[in-house]
């Protein structure tokens, strides 16, 4: 009995950890905030600034699981490496997108 508890443990946990991280799923980024006619009609303003809020407010989540993933107990070093690596880019384009968002709310000259 004790052989089968084993295996079964053997056998269930490295599936439990890749089907969390098979879980994660990036919110894609609104491509509305880089195209140019969003900032020409008020509509489309409210529109994308809505979309960039949904997409802000799902971030958070992805970047726990991705976390979570990392912390899974038989997670492979280098699946931890390349969910640390997906988690730093997906913060990094997070914050950049609403600078981005934000500067062209604002009209700036020179928003990349």
């Amino acid at each position: 009995m004790r052989t089968i508890f084993l295996a079964l443990i053997v056998l269930v946990l490295p599936a439990m950890a890749q089907a969390q991280t098979a879980v994660c799923s990036r919110p894609p980024a609104p491509a509305c905030a880089d195209a140019a006619q969003t900032f020409g009609n008020a509509d489309l303003i409210i529109a994308c600034q809505g979309d960039v809020r949904v997409y802000l407010d799902t971030m958070p989540g992805y970047l726990e699981c991705l976390r979570q993933a990392q912390m899974a107990y038989s997670t492979p070093l280098a699946q931890i490496q390349a969910l640390r690596t997906e988690q730093l880019a997906a913060g990094a384009e997070m914050v950049d997108l609403a600078q981005r968002f934000n500067c062209r709310l604002m009209n700036k000259p020179g928003c990349s």
